[in-house]
């Protein structure tokens, strides 16, 4: 019972140092009972993460990227590390960027082809995640990326001109 209520604290977003001042034992041993709890509990719904988020969220004033991983899904830390990524590519390449997590509009389809995102994959498919730049010389900046499919990507390659235009036009709303 006193594990299955440390638990709970913890989801709500207390550190294992505030339950273990709370229940009167060490930081070391509320880390240990909660795992404990942990292992023996269901997977939490959907609606119970977004809600530990939002709880966690309000109480300190942070975005979703400052959450710490016991309160993500499994999508969003893939898309973090999808973030990370880029990132990492980009600076190794000398590419300028400025983006932040919240600066991309994390949709759950492609708005160009409209595949589901798999986040999942260990190799690339059409339904893959990947950002575009409209401006190349740009960089990553916001404004001047789109989260699409690799599909769209691929087509993107190929695409003349005007194409790629009309596509970066009918992105430019939810670029904005």
């Amino acid at each position: 019972m006193r594990e299955q209520e440390m638990y709970n604290l913890y989801l709500s977003g207390l550190s294992f140092k505030q339950i273990g001042e709370q229940f009167g034992i060490s930081t070391q041993r509320a880390h240990q009972l909660v795992n404990r709890s942990s292992d023996n509990q269901p997977r939490y719904r959907v609606q119970d993460v977004e809600k530990a988020q939002e709880a966690y969220m309000q109480r300190f004033n942070v975005t979703w990227s400052k959450l710490p991983v016991h309160l993500l899904t499994s999508t969003q830390i893939a898309q973090k590390e999808f973030f990370q990524l880029y990132k990492t590519n980009a600076k190794r390449r000398n590419v300028p960027w400025t983006l932040s997590i919240e600066d991309i509009e994390w949709t759950k389809r492609c708005p160009l082809t409209s595949y589901t995102f798999d986040w999942f994959s260990s190799n690339r498919v059409d339904a893959s995640p990947t950002l575009i730049l409209k401006d190349q010389t740009l960089g990553y900046i916001p404004g001047n990326v789109l989260l699409v499919s690799w599909k769209a990507r691929k087509n993107k390659s190929y695409q003349n001109e005007r194409k790629h235009q009309i596509t970066f036009d009918f992105s430019s709303p939810s670029m904005v």
